[in-house]
């Protein structure tokens, strides 16, 4: 049975990450039927009170129903902002260094709330010892790349990027969507899967990345003992970069979810 926990935290950053405007749609990256649900991980998922579609709905309900469709035995924590909308980076990833350092190694967290601030020197720190998490972060809705995010690059360059999976949006012609952000840089850590707002008329990267932390759960019921690298390896390294496909711009490719729960047994 999923379990459902709300986390209220007092703080509020500003919009980004949202939904992109074409109505994205592909079986390609949607996993064969498993048998495994999610059961034993917990994902939690970050994002702010006023932050909603634009319809009006509430954006993080939006992304949690996505990750229990995709991982329903999952115990789901979403944490939820209020409250005053931070004057800079440094405060927005002082709260996110805050709440990651927080968490329990095996735990994996998704980041569909994004941020419009411009990184400059500041940085997502850790402690010497940080947990041993997975990540699974949109890439952004502007067609530029990846680390041209405030949070994916933060992430991508903090002592947790071993656990992060950068994740782009599937367009409805096979390829990335035209309005996704690319791997860029990212190459290593960026893949690309279904971006449908399931039960919404819109798409986003909002919608791509809580799928890939449904993936990351049930692999971890799978592979209980599996560490937050091994997760996001098996993910990464078995995504499908098709014929023609450019690494700078496709990553590691198409999330396959049926070879990644194949990859740790091998």
């Amino acid at each position: 049975m999923k379990r459902l926990i709300l986390v209220s935290v007092f703080f509020l950053i500003s919009c980004g990450g949202g939904g992109g405007s074409d109505s994205s749609s592909s079986s390609s990256s949607t996993p064969a039927t498993t048998s495994y649900t999610g059961v034993g991980s917990t994902v939690l998922n970050l994002d702010w009170s006023t932050h909603t579609n634009p319809d009006g709905s509430s954006h993080q309900t939006t992304v949690n129903n996505i990750i229990l469709q995709t991982a329903p035995g999952a115990t789901l924590v979403p944490v939820t902002y209020s409250g005053d909308v931070p004057t800079s980076t440094a405060v927005w990833f002082a709260y996110i260094s805050s709440v990651l350092g927080g968490m329990s190694s095996g735990q994996i967290i998704n980041f569909s709330a994004g941020s419009s601030l411009i990184a400059t020197t500041a940085l997502i720190t850790a402690s010497a010892n940080p947990p041993k998490i997975v990540i699974s972060v949109s890439a952004g809705n502007t067609p530029v790349p990846t680390l041209q995010g405030t949070l994916p690059a933060g992430l991508y360059n903090s002592a947790y990027k071993s656990g992060v999976i950068i994740v782009g949006a599937l367009g409805t012609d096979g390829n990335i969507a035209s309005w996704s952000a690319t791997a860029g840089a990212a190459s290593d850590r960026f893949v690309i899967a279904d971006a449908t707002c399931t039960g919404t008329v819109y798409s986003g990267t909002s919608c791509s990345a809580p799928r890939v932390a449904g993936y990351a759960a049930i692999i971890k019921q799978k592979y209980p003992n599996a560490t937050s690298d091994q997760i996001a390896s098996a993910i990464l390294n078995t995504a499908v970069l098709k014929s023609g496909w450019d690494p700078a711009i496709y990553g590691k490719g198409v999330v396959d979810l049926t070879a990644a729960l194949k990859y740790l047994g091998s």
